[in-house]
């Protein structure tokens, strides 16, 4: 535990002395104190960083949201029970399902990964249908082959749910005959008396 503390702090030192000795650099060829009020660090982070960041934002939790509503909804008896925990007493809709959340990132990583090209992992990301025709050897195939494992699984559980109830329809116990079963066994207990 200690070697791996110890590892943690010498990274974290590390990038924080490397992150400061560039922003200083930067800050020493392009601040102008004379003319210049702005805070030196929003100054040295360059704009389209700042829109990556809030589109990466923006985009993740819509795909959060987006599979947690369907994943709940879902449970409705098309998908496999899975844990939800909700995260706030007092706001409804606020909830974490640890094992689609572990999936998102597991697809998240492979598709990063697997695409190495932001033009690539924007053909996958196709939004509508005819999109990932078009572009489905550019790397559309991504969503198209999700939304048949998603398919195939939400049909193999409604039809074993389906086959479930014929099974237990077929194999319930009316109430008459557990009446008449006590009523046998009431008889034979007087009997034995």
């Amino acid at each position: 535990m200690i070697q791996v503390l110890w590892i943690y702090v010498i990274c974290l030192t590390s990038s924080l002395i490397m992150a400061y000795m560039g922003q200083a650099a930067y800050l020493s060829q392009h601040h102008v104190i004379k003319n210049d009020y702005q805070i030196g660090f929003y100054i040295s982070v360059p704009r389209c960083l700042l829109i990556a960041i809030l589109a990466a934002f923006v985009g993740s939790q819509a795909i959060i949201t987006g599979t947690f509503s369907i994943i709940k909804q879902g449970s409705l008896g098309c998908f496999p029970r899975v844990k939800i925990v909700h995260t706030n007493s007092k706001f409804h809709g606020q909830i974490y399902i640890p094992e689609i959340n572990w999936i998102l990132m597991t697809l998240c990583l492979a598709v990063t990964i697997g695409f190495r090209d932001t033009k690539r992992m924007g053909n996958a990301s196709a939004l509508y249908l005819s999109a990932s025709f078009i572009k489905f050897l550019e790397g559309a195939w991504v969503p198209i082959a999700l939304s048949l494992i998603f398919i195939l699984v939400m049909y193999v559980w409604h039809y074993g749910t389906l086959k479930k109830y014929d099974f237990d329809v077929q194999n319930k116990v009316s109430v008459d005959w557990l009446l008449s079963l006590m009523i046998c066994i009431h008889k034979t207990k007087l009997a034995c008396d």
